[in-house]
């Protein structure tokens, strides 16, 4: 079995508190079933979590010939805060 392959989004304008309850929604399961999902969600934040697994599965079959999608699964999945933006009232 391959070890965990990583990518990361960083300074996303999205707040975490909504990109974390799509997560929730693909968290442990396969890389094709939580494509699918992220496909039909409306939600802006799909867009960015299907663009960082897509990358996390390129990374993987780029690096190992011997696998193929149906063997991969999300196994982590962190949304972390970044940043905030500094507001100004004059």
């Amino acid at each position: 079995m391959a070890e965990g392959y990583v990518a990361k989004a960083r300074h996303l304008m999205i707040a975490p508190t909504k990109l974390r309850r799509i997560a929730d929604n693909i968290r442990r399961k396969p890389y094709t079933e939580a494509v699918a999902i992220l496909e039909t969600l409306p939600h802006k934040g799909a867009i960015y979590l299907k663009k960082v697994i897509q990358s996390a599965a390129a990374n993987a079959l780029v690096a190992n010939d011997a696998i193929d999608e149906e063997m991969l699964f999300i196994k982590e999945l962190r949304i972390d805060e970044g940043p905030r933006m500094k507001r100004l009232w004059p």
